[in-house]
């Protein structure tokens, strides 16, 4: 077959000559693209090869459009790689119809690994627009669920004939390697994802023996005429691996006939195996994702996770390091050391901002200029991966400052992932924001303080988990929603220090001092807080261990 292609915006206009190719006739392995070809930037189409033997090698392969990124790590984390695609840039994975894949009962298996499951993004197609053709078919995902449609055309059976099967709202997540296959023509129509069966019907009785439309990775084709390819909902992630079998099967034996196909001599691939050999185990293990938001790794501490206590500029010291004392994840200062200002009350005793006089052995703190858009910078690490916990600050806030400004801020533009968190102050008015996301839901927390007033130090508590979401300012609850139980631990945004971070890049700079700002593993009240800070400084006491101190503040 060729085929020539030519993109532009998302229709594709393709000139072909077609060859007739005999079915394989097994009820095995029919193709398999590994998606592992060398990448080269130079060109912008290669092909995407099926590693199936046969007389002509091309037979089944397909064309990359648009020139997406090749070679890149793969989902089993072996020699074999993926291909990343680009949703912006129209990237997909196009194949010709071929006979051999007029299946009337079959299985299509592969990984992908989504940068932001949102909006609607194609996976797989054979489709077009209408119903003049059977069998149709198109998988994507729709707000971070997995979703299969499957259409019979009107031509057959008297009626239009579909139906969708979708997995839970949440079981997609960003970065995260999922498995997908689905299987039809047998007793029942299943979609299965990380190799656990989440939607199925047996009423309806899927074929593709009469679907003669091109097949696309990584996009939809919605409407296909003899010249015309029309491509949309383009994916942005990974995909690796792609196999297409001739018989309805279960994942297990999915794997197995791919673990042949690597192994070689001690199995056929054309032939369903009863039982497995044991050394294709490994090939049956799916990992299961948190698909409940209420999950996490164990936090490196329920205690002091990080302090950055911002006395660097009192140091005279020209890095532009902003060091956590807790020793996990230093920050950068941006835009120029800040000032120095007096040190705030960190005594666990004294939450109450009125004095500037430290107990603590912290004796300075940092001055933000807004006008020179001065913050603090801290990547992503997984240590801030946090299910439960708190942030702890001290701020000080000339009269002047009339705008919104951020105090800290680990957030993005959009609700793609989950868990934004931010803190900001307008005049006397101080605000905490938590944000679920598109993958658990879009709802948002806002808890509120009012009339702190200006040239004084204030302290700030916020803390999140199951306990609920809560705001503690100079050491009184201010605020909370015991019901929301977000956590930050499915937040991959970077965190920013006296700026607010949600679209993208740092805004609304902070104009003011700010002094010890910590970041606790567990829901902890401010004394608790305090006396942690306190501790990081002081000889032979652990900062890792949550202090049982008396307090009247209750949540």
């Amino acid at each position: 077959t060729t085929t020539t292609t030519t993109a532009t915006s998302t229709t594709t206009t393709t000139t072909t000559t077609t060859t007739t190719s005999t079915a394989p006739g097994t009820v095995g392995l029919v193709a398999r693209w590994r998606l592992d070809e060398p990448n080269n930037a130079v060109s912008l189409a290669a092909t995407a090869t099926d590693v199936l033997p046969s007389e002509d090698p091309l037979l089944f392969s397909g064309m990359y459009v648009h020139g997406p990124r090749r070679g890149l790590p793969g989902a089993r984390g072996d020699t074999h790689t993926a291909v990343q695609f680009s949703g912006s840039e129209k990237q997909f994975v196009s194949f010709e119809h071929a006979d051999a894949f007029l299946l009337a009962t079959g299985t299509i298996a592969f990984w992908f690994n989504p940068d932001a499951p949102s909006g609607t993004q194609g996976l797989w197609s054979k489709d077009e627009k209408g119903t003049s053709s059977d069998g149709h078919v198109r998988m994507y995902l729709d707000n971070c669920a997995l979703v299969t449609k499957l259409t019979r055309g009107g031509d057959f059976g008297g009626k239009k004939k579909s139906v969708t099967l979708r997995s839970a709202a949440g079981s997609v997540q960003a970065g995260h390697w999922h498995h997908v296959q689905l299987s039809w023509g047998g007793e029942q129509t299943a979609l299965f994802l990380d190799g656990v069966l989440v939607a199925s019907s047996r009423k309806y009785k899927h074929s593709l023996t009469d679907n003669g439309q091109n097949m696309v990775f990584a996009a939809l084709n919605d409407e296909q005429t003899a010249s015309e390819l029309v491509i949309d909902s383009f994916f942005s992630g990974r995909l690796d691996d792609v196999a297409l079998f001739g018989t309805p099967l279960t994942p297990t034996q999915a794997q197995a006939l791919l673990a042949c196909t690597n192994n070689g001599s001690s199995c056929e691939a054309s032939v369903v195996p009863l039982d497995f050999p044991a050394e294709f185990a490994e090939y049956f293990v799916f990992e299961q994702p948190d698909t409940s938001g209420n999950s996490a790794p164990p936090p490196v501490s329920e205690g002091l996770v990080a302090l950055w206590q911002l006395d660097e500029p009192a140091a005279g010291t020209a890095s532009d390091v902003a060091v956590d004392t807790a020793g996990r994840i230093n920050g950068t200062y941006v835009g120029g050391l800040p000032g120095v200002a007096e040190a705030a009350v960190t005594d666990a005793d004294d939450v109450g901002g009125s004095t500037n006089s430290s107990s603590s052995g912290s004796r300075f703190a940092a001055s933000f200029d807004a006008s020179e858009q001065q913050h603090v910078v801290v990547a992503h690490d997984n240590v801030l991966a946090l299910r439960n916990g708190s942030v702890s600050l001290w701020f000080w806030r000339p009269r002047k400052a009339k705008s919104t400004m951020g105090l800290f801020s680990k957030d993005a533009d959009g609700v793609a992932t989950a868990g934004h968190l931010s803190l900001q102050v307008k005049q006397g008015d101080l605000t905490a924001r938590l944000q679920e996301g598109a993958c658990l839901g879009t709802g948002s927390v806002s808890l509120k303080a009012t009339n702190l007033g200006a040239n004084r130090w204030h302290h700030v508590l916020v803390s999140w988990g199951t306990s609920g979401f809560r705001l503690f300012v100079n050491g009184e609850l201010a605020a909370a929603k015991r019901t929301f139980t977000m956590g930050i631990h499915v937040n991959p945004e970077t965190m920013v220090i006296a700026a607010l971070n949600q679209k993208g890049t740092p805004r609304n700079y902070f104009d003011g001092a700010l002094d010890a700002v910590a970041v606790f593993g567990s829901q902890v009240v401010p004394a608790q807080a305090l006396s942690m800070i306190r501790c990081a400084s002081i000889s032979g006491c652990d900062p890792n261990i949550i202090p049982e101190t008396a307090t009247t503040t209750t949540a």
